[in-house]
């Protein structure tokens, strides 16, 4: 399994605030942050077979809604194809389920570490 720690991409309601603003700011924060994301995966070994995700959500805004912090995947999935670490996001390098979990950060302090795994998880509710 291998971890990476990223800063907190940028959320739905930015990414729809940034679109509705102007599409270069919306095309040129989208280009940042998966450049940036790449840059931060460089350490990680690339995965040629199917991998299994876990997002770990560190928020200071305990008010903001899960599938909008969610939404920052794109970023990080992006930024991973970007830097060879996966051949593709797609659901045929990208296995079921993909975990989100979310917790509390200090002010200031907002995450993500993303754990990558060669084996599906074992998950029970």
């Amino acid at each position: 399994m291998q971890k990476v720690e990223y800063p907190l991409p940028p959320t739905l309601n930015k990414i729809i605030n940034n679109a509705r603003r102007s599409k270069y700011i919306s095309s040129s924060e989208k280009r940042k942050w998966t450049e940036d994301i790449a840059i931060l995966s460089s350490e990680l070994t690339p995965c040629q077979d199917m991998v299994w995700l876990k997002f770990e959500w560190k928020v200071f805004n305990q008010k903001r809604d899960p599938d909008n912090i969610a939404a920052a995947a794109k970023f990080i999935l992006d930024g991973l194809v970007a830097a060879e670490i996966i051949p593709d996001d797609s659901l045929k390098y990208i296995g079921s389920p993909i975990l989100h979990y979310y917790g509390k950060a200090q002010r200031g302090d907002d995450s993500c570490t993303l754990s990558i795994s060669p084996s599906p998880p074992k998950v029970d509710f």
